[in-house]
């Protein structure tokens, strides 16, 4: 699980709702569906300091475990801070329908969803995009958007990047999925439409890769892809926030 810090804007009023101004241009599917959580109160309060300057970010594979899932919204409110942003990688169906008091829960399903598709009445329920984000309410709906890259055939299902205005300019937080080393390092690293490297990037993710830069000196192999990341963002002078050798 990741964890990282970084400056923002202080935030305005929260909103129960994702609203977007007429004159916004989004990249996020029309099919995405947003549910938002009714305990708005959950969160953190808007003049709380810690929250007005600093972007609390974590990273959780839930393996496609409804009970993972669980365990983590019941988790989240007994965090110091809470945070800001959740990375999720390999959700379950689930996701679609479990709330998350005082966030946004963002996902793609594979389609429309309707009433009759909740998990609980259906045996063979709709599934979601490998990653998904939960958002909290207290960031303003109009300063973030997610773009689910439903135009980039090799990462499209693996993917997501949430952009996200600060005082400091605009952040993008990657969330990658590479299940069973199924992403193209090269590919993903060098595409000039979807950068996902630079200064004012965050990348997170399951990335089942394996090279001392984040594995420590225990690493007996390190794949060709885990160098092609590690020197990657070496030189777009991107730090790995975690201790090197800390397990996850």
């Amino acid at each position: 699980m990741g964890h990282t810090r970084k400056k923002k804007k202080g935030h305005k009023k929260r909103t129960s709702q994702k609203e977007k101004p007429d004159n916004e241009v989004s990249t996020s599917s029309s099919s995405a569906r947003r549910h938002e959580a009714q305990d708005d109160e959950a969160s953190a309060s808007d003049s709380d300091s810690d929250y007005a300057n600093n972007l609390d970010l974590i990273q959780v594979n839930l393996k496609r475990s409804p009970a993972r899932m669980v365990y983590l919204v019941d988790h989240i409110p007994h965090m110091n801070p809470p945070p800001d942003v959740v990375a999720i990688q390999d959700p379950p169906s689930e996701f679609a329908w479990k709330s998350c008091p005082g966030y946004n829960i963002e996902y793609l399903p594979a389609r429309e969803l309707l009433e009759k598709d909740n998990p609980k009445t259906i045996e063979d329920p709709v599934p979601v995009k490998l990653v998904g984000f939960y958002v909290t309410q207290s960031i303003d709906p109009s300063d973030w958007r997610i773009d689910w890259r439903e135009h980039d055939n090799d990462h499209y299902s693996s993917v997501a990047s949430l952009f996200l205005n600060t005082s400091c300019g605009e952040i993008t937080i990657h969330n990658v999925y590479n299940n069973k080393q199924s992403i193209s390092m090269s590919k993903l690293l060098t595409d000039s439409d979807h950068p996902v490297t630079g200064e004012s990037a965050i990348l997170v993710g399951e990335f089942n890769l394996h090279h001392p830069g984040w594995g420590g000196d225990g690493v007996a192999q390190v794949e060709k892809d885990a160098e092609i990341l590690h020197q990657a963002t070496s030189m777009a002078g991107m730090r790995c926030l975690l201790p090197p050798g800390l397990r996850t």
